[in-house]
């Protein structure tokens, strides 16, 4: 976005304006100096970078002379920059459409999660469901850890195994900095939700380290581990990923 300002030479016993100081909010973003000591109310230009989507700034201007007299400021104006605002907290539901999100639907539903057609795919995600916000801001708790609480349900077959994995890219820049894959749960051959836990099942394989979010963006993976046939998640309102920022 850019911030336009202009203004007039402030009265002083020695000499007219010699600069203007560019606000934002209280912070002193940029001093321009007055190109024409004749030419009163001359323009500048002045872009403002690195803003936050969604989120609300005030800018002013204070005139400043050879005296070293500065005087109030002037001529502010709140801005409301485009883009949804970060997403914070520490709570997220996996919703339907592959969604993270901040607060539960109305109901739960169930995802289908495909079949490992016979194959083992311990440790290794095959046709998983995914999961994902972005533009998420946090400062990394000392000492937390990824936890969740995934319901899964295989009827009344034996031999199915569910498998999730949580990764963290910190910045939204695209890359994954840092991966956790967790031990499969083994549902049991009666129908029901059950519960797949991190705390139970704990890491299998974790990858790259973990620092504050800035724009970054979470995943959740669920895949069938074992198996020859689907089986269902659900989503919306019991399973819930809860993540180590603050």
């Amino acid at each position: 976005m850019r911030f336009l300002a202009s203004w007039k030479a402030m009265p002083s016993r020695s000499r007219s304006a010699a600069m203007v100081v560019c606000l934002r909010g209280h912070q002193g973003l940029r001093r321009l100096p007055r190109h024409d000591q004749g030419r009163h109310g001359h323009r500048h230009h002045y872009t403002d970078t690195g803003l936050t989507p969604g989120t609300s700034y005030t800018y002013g201007v204070k005139a400043r002379d050879t005296a070293d007299q500065v005087g109030p400021a002037f001529g502010t104006v709140t801005v409301t920059t485009s883009g949804p605002p970060p997403v914070t907290g520490d709570t997220f539901y996996l919703r339907s459409g592959g969604q993270l999100a901040t607060q539960a639907a109305t109901a739960g539903y169930s995802d289908t999660i495909r079949s490992a057609d016979g194959t083992n795919r311990d440790g290794t995600p095959c046709n998983p469901l995914v999961y994902e916000v972005k533009n998420v801001n946090g400062a990394l708790k000392a000492g937390a850890g990824t936890a969740f609480t995934f319901k899964v349900d295989a009827g009344t077959d034996v031999g199915y195994a569910q498998q999730a994995r949580v990764s963290y890219d910190l910045t939204g820049d695209g890359t994954f900095d840092r991966v956790e894959t967790f031990r499969y749960f083994a549902s049991d051959p009666i129908t029901g939700w059950e519960d797949y836990t991190s705390a139970r099942q704990g890491v299998l394989s974790a990858s790259g380290n973990l620092g504050d979010l800035n724009g970054g963006t979470i995943r959740v993976e669920v895949w069938s581990a074992l198996g020859n046939g689907p089986s269902t998640l659900q989503v919306g309102t019991g399973s819930v990923l809860t993540i180590p920022f603050a």
